[in-house]
């Protein structure tokens, strides 16, 4: 498909346009009431693709949603059930339930790897509805996707491409609920085989960029299906959904796109999210003797996906994370409650850190402060809190500076003071966290305060919270625009980092991927078959 044909014209079909459900990109509006069933995620279809609304142009999609959603076995992907698919719940207890899994290769139909039944307004939709019940379940707030996160699910592009680029392959894999075939998660990856080289060259690199995952609550919220959820592998292992979705990106694509074994292709992602990082950190490794092919990798993930080709972009090392090799700037806005300012508790952040601030020395000239540091809090801004519990200020200090009013799950450190001796936030409090105030022991508040009803404690322990993450975040040393006058460095908050690497041998991504190996070509079978019984 040529440029002119694809790029050049409107990017959505007409009726995304003006379909008054929809955004201008084909998102699902935030005020549209989201589908809880699959009963519910077919009215939905029916009402927005089906033409039951008044529209100018017809649904252009090959493929209409049925009542069996995405156990139809016409659905246009490689579908098939985990076995023994387990899930941790809310209470930390497991519940078993059938699990399905589809691989959808190019769903919008732009590159030719679905010439059946391309349905881009069915796939922008499925996905703009996961998106936002995740912002709910995470942030309790619904997000709006615009057009350019749209275009990434669809070509792999942020942006118009050079005018000798093509759409990228954009394959998708979903997760649904093997008896009901209600979708509750997905994660979609763009397959890369040749990459240009600065002098225009093309070097064969397969590589799978891991652009978008997505999960969201199911059945009611009473069962999630986190990044923690996993499933039984051989021999009683267990094996992240997430680490099994992306080795079935990497067996696809040797099987379908790029013909090259699954371990030797490259993995790479363009991600704002630390934790991120920290996942993919232990599947993939970074050796020095292909390091010219990571930074071309880097590169080309940059020009497809940067938000601005034009703004923010530099190399960036982080230690200990040598698969961090650039940097942009994410399009998270100021305050979001998606913003993950930098955590002074972090060895990642405490490595970029390092790096920011020999980058804005360089940009600037300015030397900002030595150490990734919270803000600090006075006293004063907590005087209408303590009025309005009547408590003592002397007793509210001493509770602020325990050494074990902050619990810590996650990390070295357990315990902590609130704040620092100089009024700093201190560095474990989970500034980013929505439920920071669960970190606040209520037994230590409750000892220091005498506040002994729950109910009480728990609206204290939230007001309190919602101060220290403003104060935290206002003055984090990351989270300041450093300027000359000139020249201006973003805060490094605002950094989305383009990590690249190799698959480990010893990861258990390298590990999963016989088990993705046998799923995939059992559904090739299977759909080799239905097509057959039709002849």
């Amino acid at each position: 498909m040529t440029k002119e044909s694809h790029f050049d014209k409107e990017f959505i079909p007409a009726i995304n346009k003006i379909h008054p459900f929809l955004e201008v990109g084909g998102a699902l509006r935030t005020q549209v009431p989201l589908p809880r069933t699959t009963e519910d995620l077919y009215s939905l279809t029916q009402i927005v693709l089906g033409n039951q609304t008044r529209n100018v142009a017809e649904n252009t999609d090959q493929y209409f949603f049925t009542p069996q959603g995405f156990l139809d076995p016409n659905f246009p992907g490689l579908s098939f059930e985990v076995e023994k698919a387990t899930i941790k719940s809310d209470k930390g207890g497991t519940s078993t339930r059938r699990r399905g899994m589809m691989v959808w290769d190019d769903p919008a139909g732009v590159t030719g790897g679905n010439n059946i039944a391309p349905c881009q307004n069915l796939y922008v939709l499925m996905c703009s509805i996961i998106f936002q019940q995740t912002d709910l379940d995470v942030y309790n707030k619904r997000g709006r996707y615009g057009a350019k996160v749209v275009k990434r699910l669809v070509d792999g592009h942020a942006n118009k491409p050079a005018a000798d680029e093509i759409p990228s392959r954009i394959v998708s894999v979903f997760t649904f609920n093997h008896e009901t075939g209600h979708p509750y998660g997905f994660f979609t990856g763009t397959v890369y085989n040749s990459i240009k080289a600065p002098h225009g060259q093309m070097r064969q690199i397969p590589t799978v960029l891991l652009q978008y995952m997505f999960v969201k609550g199911q059945d009611l919220h009473t069962l999630k299906d986190a990044t923690g959820a996993y499933i039984s592998g051989e021999n009683g292992t267990r094996v992240k959904t997430t680490t099994l979705i992306e080795a079935l990106l990497l067996a696809y694509s040797e099987k379908m796109v790029t013909h090259t074994p699954a371990s030797d292709h490259l993995i790479t992602i363009h991600t704002d999210k630390f934790l991120v990082i920290k996942s993919i950190n232990k599947q993939i490794e970074a050796p020095e003797e292909r390091l010219k092919e990571y930074q071309l990798v880097a590169s080309k993930v940059f020009a497809d996906t940067a938000a601005d080709p034009d703004g923010l972009h530099e190399d960036f090392t982080v230690e200990p994370f040598p698969i961090v090799y650039q940097i942009d700037q994410s399009t998270v806005p100021k305050g979001d409650a998606g913003e993950e300012v930098p955590n002074p508790s972090v060895d990642f952040y405490k490595g970029a850190y390092q790096t920011y601030r020999a980058l804005v020395r360089q940009k600037t000239g300015i030397t900002i402060p030595e150490k990734l540091e919270n803000g600090r809090i006075s006293m004063a801004a907590f005087d209408d809190t303590i009025s309005r519990y009547g408590l003592n200020k002397v007793a509210f200090s001493a509770w602020l500076h325990d050494s074990c009013a902050i619990e810590n799950k996650v990390g070295a450190e357990k315990t902590g003071p609130i704040l620092h001796a100089d009024g700093r936030v201190y560095d474990i409090y989970p500034l980013n966290n929505q439920k920071a105030w669960k970190s606040l022991s209520p037994l230590v508040a409750s000892k220091h305060l005498g506040i002994t009803d729950k109910a009480t404690l728990k609206a204290f322990r939230q007001e309190v919270s919602a101060i220290l993450t403003d104060h935290a975040k206002a003055g984090n040393t990351g989270n300041q625009d450093y300027s000359n006058g000139m020249t201006t460095v973003p805060r490094l908050t605002e950094f989305g980092f383009i990590v690249v690497g190799s698959v480990k041998k010893s990861s258990n991504l390298a590990k999963c991927l016989p088990m993705a190996k046998y799923y995939l070509e059992s559904a090739i079978r299977k759909k080799h078959s239905r097509l057959r019984s039709r002849l």
